[in-house]
């Protein structure tokens, strides 16, 4: 994956934000619009790269793993919850000297990139969302049901697990090596107790009407149809509360529109720029 995000040009570097070090891929581009792209739970910056891609022609791109994944580390305070996480974002933003972003977030990033753009409107100026997390569904997702119930797919004790856990996920996942998947699993199982502590900070926190009210910028909603982490259901509560977003439903895809069809999500994304 580093060998991959280096080929695309993207780079990797660290920013100090005083209670943590964040680690990002930036992809330079002076002169161009910034747009940050911010990954769901338990994911990591790299879920981004062939979504990416599709965009450095027109685009700076920054790529952060937020805390507690991939290279940053477990927040000091830990204080995983939506509104800590927008703030250390503004912190990273302000020691970038990024004033005004392009936001794109995906399930609990898309809840992160929504809260910003409420708390910090002058900085945002476009909110691109995929699967986000944030409100709640009408029909309760298989990932719901199976937290209700006591069994956390997140949270995963073998490869088997993993392997069940990947399958809910997306509905049509690329091709990744045995090998591969087997040190993803690893990795889920290494980090078990301290993605339930970040899965507790936020799994059950919902954005308020009175949030959603603070975003007058452009809003791109986009939703797998058959996604099993975030049922689709959710998008009339989407519509209801923010009328001005723009809706782009994949059919046959899953949770994960950037990762499964990368070219067709970009595109997508690209149009929505152009016309903001």
């Amino acid at each position: 994956m580093a060998a991959e995000a280096y080929c695309y040009g993207l780079r990797r570097r660290q920013a100090d934000i005083g209670e943590l070090t964040i680690d990002y891929y930036w992809y330079a581009n002076p002169g161009k619009p910034t747009l940050v792209l911010l990954h769901g739970f338990s994911a990591d910056k790299s879920i981004w790269l062939r979504f990416a891609r599709q965009l450095r022609r027109h685009y700076q791109l920054l790529i952060p793993d937020l805390p507690g994944h991939g290279e940053t580390p477990f927040a000091a305070d830990a204080n995983h919850s939506m509104p800590r996480q927008a703030e250390r974002l503004a912190l990273f933003l302000a020691t970038l000297h990024l004033p005004q972003v392009h936001l794109i977030g995906n399930s609990m990033g898309g809840f992160l990139a929504t809260v910003f753009a409420s708390r910090y409107p002058a900085q945002v100026l476009s909110l691109a969302l995929q699967d986000p997390a944030g409100l709640s569904s009408a029909t309760p997702s298989q990932l719901e049901q199976q937290v209700r119930q006591g069994l956390n797919p997140f949270l995963q004790l073998d490869f088997a697990d993993f392997r069940r856990f990947y399958a809910l996920s997306m509905a049509r996942p690329p091709y990744i090596p045995q090998l591969m998947l087997k040190g993803i699993a690893c990795r889920y199982q290494q980090q078990r107790a301290l993605l339930a502590a970040i899965f507790a900070d936020f799994f059950d926190s919902r954005l308020t009407a009175a949030e959603l009210a603070q975003i007058k910028v452009p809003v791109l909603l986009c939703w797998g149809e058959a996604d099993q982490l975030i049922d689709i259901s959710a998008v009339a509560l989407w519509q209801q509360q923010l009328p001005q977003l723009q809706l782009q439903v994949f059919e046959g895809i899953g949770h994960l529109p950037m990762l499964e069809i990368p070219k067709q999500s970009a595109t997508v994304y690209r149009h929505f720029l152009q016309r903001c």
